[in-house]
């Protein structure tokens, strides 16, 4: 029953990164924010690594994972955070919610995991549930949800994460299992750092004003009347 607490514990970080993510990328752009995301927890990680002396001895499956995953999850978190840029986040968030419909079938292929009638009905439940809400939240009709990911750029980007997500996600079981889930959050965290990086150099950086910025040209304006 421990993996409740945990799944809770991630559901609450999760959506406190979403928060601050909104809020920087008022002033930063999709990969500098994504970077931030990424590198983050690297210093927490390792240091409980370091002080619990928890090496795991890794297995053969380990790095074909870890790059297939890593490469996987830059693009996820950098559709993320555009679709969050692009979108507000009661109309992006709630897309996310697709992942365990796209689980049902990749998690046959990846870990040949069967899929069972109460998982299917638990995972319906979820994305009702969450539609409901994102009908409620908007005050619209029915079919607005499903047109929103046809003509608005945040939930399309945000729908093609969840289906990122679903792949990902058996990715990630295939790496804890050829390592340790403390080691691999260490590791795909480092990956997508060096990824950011690489896309933070190779991508054109807009220019986004920040707020002290507008503050100094209206003061100058006033000065010079």
């Amino acid at each position: 029953m421990h993996w409740f607490y945990f799944a809770l514990l991630a559901a609450v970080s999760e959506s406190f990164k979403n928060v601050c993510s909104k809020h920087g990328l008022r002033a930063v752009s999709p990969q500098l924010a994504a970077l931030a995301a990424s590198a983050t927890p690297i210093p927490l990680l390792l240091g409980i690594l370091l002080l619990t002396d928890s090496f795991p001895s890794l297995g053969p499956q380990y790095v074909p994972a870890l790059l297939l995953s890593g490469t996987l999850n830059v693009l996820a978190l950098f559709q993320f955070m555009r679709a969050l840029q692009a979108s507000d986040m009661s109309l992006a968030i709630p897309y996310i919610s697709f992942t365990p419909i796209f689980l049902l079938f990749t998690s046959p292929l990846f870990v040949a995991e069967a899929t069972k009638t109460q998982d299917v009905v638990g995972i319906l439940c979820i994305v009702a549930g969450a539609y409901l809400l994102q009908i409620q939240s908007t005050h619209q009709k029915w079919f607005t949800p499903f047109l929103a990911m046809i003509s608005q750029p945040g939930p399309r980007r945000m729908l093609s994460v969840a289906l990122i997500y679903s792949i990902t996600s058996n990715l990630d079981k295939v790496g804890v299992q050829n390592s340790s889930p403390l080691f691999w959050s260490l590791s795909i965290t480092s990956i997508m750092t060096i990824g950011f990086l690489l896309l933070l150099y190779l991508l054109p950086r807009p220019h986004i004003s920040a707020p002290h910025t507008n503050i100094l040209k209206i003061l100058d304006r006033k000065s010079v009347v």
